[in-house]
C-alpha cells in the first residue's frame, strides 16, 4: 500500500508590487496582486496597517509622491497574509543642507546677491554670489531677508523639501547660538538681512518642516548628532521676542492662518530649545516646541527644552510619538502640557525614554549663574501651573493613547510630577517603568481613566522639600512658593493616585515607595466614582514600602488608601502578594487577603526621610527583600537594568 503526505498551505500569498520598491523620476502606476487565487487585496498609503476596512484594490494605482503602500491579501476559509509593503521614492533625490556660522547669506531670486545656496558643508569662499557654501543663519532655511509677513516662496518658505537632511553646525561647546524670530525688539529689522514676520512676533519660530515619508524622514539635526552625549554637545536654537514657540510642528501660524506643513515624518536630533530671558524679560520664547495633535511620525532624539517661558513641549500628536534623551527643565509654566485647550488630545503611541523633567513652575536664571539656576518658583495660588507633563480632560478617539515613560527622572514640578489622570478613551493606557520620581509638590505620580501601569519605579513622596532651602538654587528660589504654604502637597498629600477603570487590570509591580506624606499610594474607581463596579483588578507584588511620620497628620504614611474601599486588592483575579510594608502608620502587616508578606524592616541602603532628594533604595547586606518576591511576567530586569534572578528581591532594585 502507498502512502503520501499532503501539506496544505492555509495562509494567504504576501502580496507583491509590480514595479517593486524604489526610487523613480517619475509617477509609476503600481499592480498589487497574490500568489493565492482569488484572494482580496486591500492598501493604504498613509503610513496606517492595512485591514479588510482598508481602501479595496481593484485596479493598479498611481503612485506619484513618495510613499510606502501596505497591502493585505484575505480569502474566505484561509488566514489573511502577512502585510506587504513597498516604498517608492518619486523625484528620488534626498538633499542635504547646512548651517554654520562661517558659511554666508542666502541666494534666491529675491535676493541675486545671496553669497550661498545651502547645500554645501563649507564656508562662504569670501565673494560671489550662489556659492556652493552653507547657510549662516538658521533663519535662511525658511527666509531668503527680505521683508515678509509669511506665506509665499521664495521669501518665506521652506527652502527645504520633504525628506531632506539638515545639519546646524556648531554647539554650545563652541560658543554657538542660532537666535528664531525677530533680530530685535523692533522688528523683523530695519534693513536687509530682515528675519521674522514683519508685524507679527508671535509667528515668526521656525515653521513646519515638510512632512517626509515612512521611508524618509525629514530631519534637522545639530552638528554632533553622531556623538551628542553631553549637553554641551547640542546645537542651540534660541527663540526671542515672544514668538509662540522656537518650532512649530504642524501648527498653523496662528495670524496668518499658514500651515506650511503638516510636519509628518520629522525627526529632530541633538537640539538645545531655549530663550535669553530670566523672569519678566521681554526677549523671550513661549515654548520650545508646539505639536500639532494631527501630526504623527516624530522622532526627538538628544533634546533639552529649558528656560522657556511657558511650557517646554506644548501639544501632543495623533501617533507614533518617540521622543529619546529628552531634558525638560526649568520651563515657567510646565514641562510638557499636551492640552492645547482645542477640544484635542493625544492618541496612537507616545513613548518617552531617557528623560529628565525636573523644575517646572520655575524660571531659569538668565544668565545662569547657579547649579541649580531656577529661580521664582509658582505654584497654584501664584498663577503658576507647574506639571512635569499634563494631559486635556479629553477622550482620546479609537485606538486610544498609548503614554509610556520609561528610564527617567521626574522631579521639583511645582505641581504634579507626571499627571496622566485625564488620560482616557477605548485602548488608552498609561504606563511609568524604570522612573524617579521626587520632589514633585503635588503627586509624584498620578495615572486615573486609563489602563494604570507602574512598575520598577522609585517614588520618594516627599512632596514639601521646595518648602526648604535646596542646596545649589538661588537663596530666593522658593519665596512666592512660601507665601503660599497650601500649595505644598496640595493633592491630599498623596505620592501616587491610581484610578481604575472597570473591566481591566491594573499593575503596581516592583517598586519602592517612601512617604512621609499621608498616603503612599491611593486607590480610587474611575473618574472618582463612588463605588467599585467588582470588575477593577489589581496586580500589587513585589513592592517595598517605607512610612514615615507626618506631623501634620500625627501619624506615620499608610502604604495604600482609598475613599471608597480597598477592595480591588482581594477582587477574583486580583494579585496581593511579596510585598514588603514597613512603619505603615496604622495598617496592618499582614492585611487580611495579603499573601506572603513581610512586615519587618526591608534593611535597604538608606532609609531616611530626606525633606529633599532621594534615598539609596538597594538593598543592604543581609537584607530579608532579597529572594522573598514572586516572578513577573515581563519583569526580566530591575529599575537599574539588572536581570533579575528567580526568585527576586522584593522592590525596584535588585
Amino acid at each position: 500500500m502507498g502512502s503520501a503526505a499532503y501539506v496544505i498551505n492555509t495562509t494567504v500569498a504576501t502580496p507583491t508590487f509590480s514595479p517593486g520598491a524604489g526610487s523613480y523620476s517619475s509617477a509609476q502606476t503600481v499592480t498589487i496582486s497574490s500568489a493565492t487565487s482569488g484572494a482580496t487585496i486591500y492598501y493604504t498609503t498613509n503610513g496606517t496597517t492595512p485591514t479588510t476596512g482598508s481602501t479595496l484594490y481593484s485596479s493598479p494605482i498611481t503612485v506619484s509622491v513618495s510613499e510606502t503602500v501596505e497591502a493585505l491579501a484575505v480569502k474566505t476559509g484561509m488566514t489573511n497574509s502577512a502585510i506587504g509593503s513597498a516604498i517608492y521614492t518619486i523625484g528620488g533625490t534626498v538633499h542635504n543642507w547646512y548651517v554654520r556660522t562661517d558659511g554666508g547669506t542666502r541666494y534666491s531670486t529675491n535676493i541675486t546677491t545671496g553669497q550661498c545656496n545651502g547645500m554645501f558643508d563649507a564656508a562662504y569662499p569670501g565673494s560671489g554670489a550662489n556659492q556652493n557654501c552653507a547657510f549662516n543663519d538658521v533663519r535662511f532655511l525658511w527666509q531668503d531677508g527680505t521683508q515678509n509677513s509669511g506665506g509665499a516662496n521664495p521669501g518665506y518658505n521652506w527652502v527645504i523639501a520633504g525628506g531632506d537632511i539638515v545639519t546646524i553646525r556648531g554647539s554650545i561647546a563652541d560658543g554657538v547660538s542660532y537666535r528664531v524670530g525677530w533680530q530685535t525688539a523692533a522688528g523683523c529689522g530695519s534693513a536687509y538681512p530682515y528675519f521674522g514676520l514683519c508685524g507679527d512676533s508671535e509667528d515668526s519660530a521656525m515653521p513646519s518642516p515638510p512632512s517626509g515619508t515612512a521611508g524618509q524622514h525629514t530631519i534637522i539635526r545639530g552638528g554632533n548628532y553622531a556623538s551628542c552625549t553631553s549637553q554641551t554637545a547640542r546645537t542651540q536654537l534660541h527663540g526671542g521676542y515672544g514668538v509662540t514657540a522656537v518650532i512649530l510642528m504642524g501648527t498653523p501660524l496662528s495670524y496668518t492662518s499658514v500651515n506650511l506643513s503638516n510636519s509628518d515624518y520629522v525627526d529632530l536630533d541633538c537640539l538645545d530649545l531655549t530663550d535669553f530671558s530670566g523672569p519678566g524679560g521681554s526677549d523671550y520664547a513661549l515654548s520650545g516646541i508646539k505639536f500639532s495633535t494631527l501630526v504623527h511620525d516624530v522622532n526627538l532624539n538628544d533634546i533639552r527644552a529649558h528656560g522657556l517661558a511657558d511650557n517646554g513641549f506644548y501639544g501632543s500628536t495623533s501617533g507614533n510619538m518617540n521622543a529619546t534623551d529628552i531634558q525638560i527643565m526649568g520651563n515657567g509654566s510646565s514641562g510638557w502640557n499636551t492640552d492645547l485647550s482645542d477640544g484635542n488630545t493625544g492618541t496612537g503611541a507616545f513613548n518617552v525614554t531617557n528623560y529628565n523633567i525636573s523644575w517646572n513652575g520655575c524660571n531659569e536664571e538668565y544668565p545662569i549663574v547657579d547649579p541649580l539656576p531656577y529661580t521664582n518658583c509658582t505654584g497654584q495660588s501664584s498663577g503658576g501651573y507647574g506639571d512635569g507633563f499634563g494631559t486635556a480632560t479629553v477622550d482620546s478617539p479609537a485606538p486610544g493613547w498609548q503614554v509610556h515613560f520609561d528610564q527617567g527622572i521626574v522631579s521639583y514640578n511645582t505641581q504634579d510630577g507626571l499627571d496622566a489622570k485625564h488620560i482616557r478613551g477605548p485602548g488608552s493606557s498609561m504606563t511609568v517603568t524604570r522612573t524617579l520620581a521626587y520632589g514633585n509638590m503635588g503627586q509624584q505620580l498620578k495615572v486615573g481613566g486609563a489602563l494604570p501601569i507602574i512598575q520598577n519605579s522609585v517614588i520618594m513622596g516627599n512632596c514639601a522639600a521646595m518648602s526648604a532651602p535646596i542646596p545649589g538654587t538661588p537663596s530666593s528660589y522658593n519665596s512666592v512658593l512660601l507665601a503660599n504654604p497650601g500649595d505644598f502637597c496640595r493633592a491630599g498629600d498623596t505620592a501616587i493616585l491610581m484610578e481604575f477603570p472597570p473591566g481591566s487590570t491594573s499593575l503596581f509591580e516592583d517598586n519602592t515607595l517612601y512617604s512621609d506624606g499621608y498616603i503612599g499610594l491611593e486607590i480610587e474607581p474611575w473618574d472618582a466614582g463612588p463605588a467599585w463596579a467588582g470588575t477593577e483588578l489589581l496586580d500589587y507584588e513585589n513592592n517595598v514600602f517605607i512610612g514615615f511620620f507626618n506631623s501634620g497628620h500625627g501619624l506615620n504614611a499608610t502604604p495604600i488608601y482609598s475613599n471608597v474601599s480597598l477592595a480591588p486588592l482581594t477582587f477574583t483575579g486580583s494579585v496581593w502578594s511579596n510585598n514588603s510594608t514597613f512603619n505603615g502608620g496604622s495598617w496592618t502587616c499582614p492585611m487580611s487577603g495579603e499573601a506572603h508578606a513581610l512586615c519587618a524592616d526591608p534593611l535597604l541602603t538608606d532609609e531616611t526621610d530626606r525633606t529633599y532628594g532621594f534615598d539609596n533604595v538597594t538593598p543592604a547586606s543581609g537584607s530579608p527583600v532579597v529572594g522573598a518576591g514572586i516572578a513577573v511576567t515581563g519583569l526580566t530586569t530591575d529599575y537599574n537594568g539588572t536581570t533579575r534572578p528567580n526568585p527576586p528581591a522584593i522592590g525596584a532594585i535588585q
